[in-house]
C-alpha cells in the first residue's frame, strides 16, 4: 500500500491540475473519497478528472458503492496498485464493464 505521504501528495497534484483544466467553463465539482484501500476521485464537470485507484485488496462492494458516485456519466478509469490485483478483482472488474487499457511491465 501507498506511504501517505504518497498518497497525499498525489490527491494535491491532482486537485492541482483539475483547478489549472481549461476543459469546461464550468466551474469544477471535485471531491474525494478515501475508503478501505480505494480512493475516488469525483468530478462531473471534468470527464478526466473521475478516477478509483485501489490501493490494496479490497471488498469488492465498497468497490460498488464507489462506482455509484459516478452517475453522472463520466465513467471513471480505475488504476491498481500491483498488491492489490487478484483474480476476483479481475473478475468483478470485467463483469463490471472495465477492460484493459494499458500494462507496463518492468523487468531487471
Amino acid at each position: 500500500m501507498q506511504d501517505k505521504r504518497v498518497k497525499d501528495a498525489y490527491s494535491s497534484y491532482f486537485k492541482f491540475n483539475n483547478e489549472r483544466t481549461l476543459s469546461t467553463d464550468l466551474e469544477s465539482e471535485l471531491f474525494s473519497v478515501e475508503a478501505e484501500a480505494c480512493s475516488a476521485f469525483v468530478d462531473r464537470t471534468r470527464k478526466y478528472d473521475n478516477q478509483i485507484i485501489i490501493h490494496d485488496v479490497c471488498n469488492t462492494g465498497n468497490l460498488e458503492s464507489h462506482l455509484k458516485l459516478y452517475k453522472h456519466g463520466f465513467s471513471p478509469e480505475v488504476s491498481i496498485e500491483p498488491q492489490a490485483v487478484t483474480n476476483r478483482l479481475k473478475t468483478w472488474l470485467s463483469n463490471s464493464g472495465f477492460v484493459p487499457d494499458y500494462s507496463m511491465s518492468f523487468s531487471n
